[in-house]
């Protein structure tokens, strides 16, 4: 039997616990574009919920509840990130959305360790239309999240990629969120097609 997360996310998990600990505060603990999750499972009530605004039937939400695993917040309005679950294996090696309170559902990561790495521009997601992806940008390079260094210090130890400048972050960040719509950009799309 295939583990349903990879160690990873748990300890990311684990990480965050700790750091809220230390830190008691929920928003922008790491990065303006996470917010803290509280608990390990699944939030499907989270989800619906926001599912729900689309107007769709009962049984087409319930289809596309069970095709999302809601990962948290990414900003304070009720935008959250799920991972679109269209490959076997743990959940956190499947693509990931970020779904805006404004009605858009963009692609932003091919799994859970790419999205690690957009959050240490520190910056919220901005959403794009069914022509533009979304981007993360950063205004002021200097200004960060209060834990931002002992995030930052944590996916050292792991090897996982950290953007260091302004100038990184906008080449990187391109690079894997279309890296990610070239990739599942279709599943995407099959997705969004039963929310009409």
């Amino acid at each position: 039997m295939i583990d349903m997360f990879t160690n990873l996310w748990k300890e990311f998990t684990d990480f965050q616990k700790e750091q809220f600990e230390l830190y008691r505060f929920l928003e922008g603990l790491h990065s303006e574009s996470f917010q803290y999750v509280a608990n390990e499972d699944d939030d499907k009530e989270e989800l619906r919920g926001y599912l729900e605004s689309w107007e769709i039937d009962h049984g087409t939400l319930e289809k596309l509840v069970e095709s999302l695993y809601y990962i948290g917040l990414a900003t304070g309005d009720g935008s959250g990130y799920a991972f679109l679950k269209v490959n076997e294996g743990p959940i956190d090696e499947n693509p990931v959305l970020f779904c805006s309170t404004d009605g858009y559902i963009n692609l932003v990561a091919s799994n859970f360790k790419e999205l690690l790495t957009l959050l240490t521009i520190d910056a919220g997601p901005m959403t794009g239309d069914e022509e533009k992806l979304a981007t993360y940008y950063n205004d002021d390079w200097d200004d960060h999240s209060n834990a931002r260094a002992d995030f930052v210090a944590w996916l050292e130890n792991r090897h996982i990629l950290v953007i260091q400048s302004e100038e990184e972050a906008e080449v990187k960040s391109e690079e894997i969120i279309r890296t990610a719509n070239d990739k599942y950009g279709k599943n995407l799309q099959e997705f969004i097609s039963h929310l009409y």
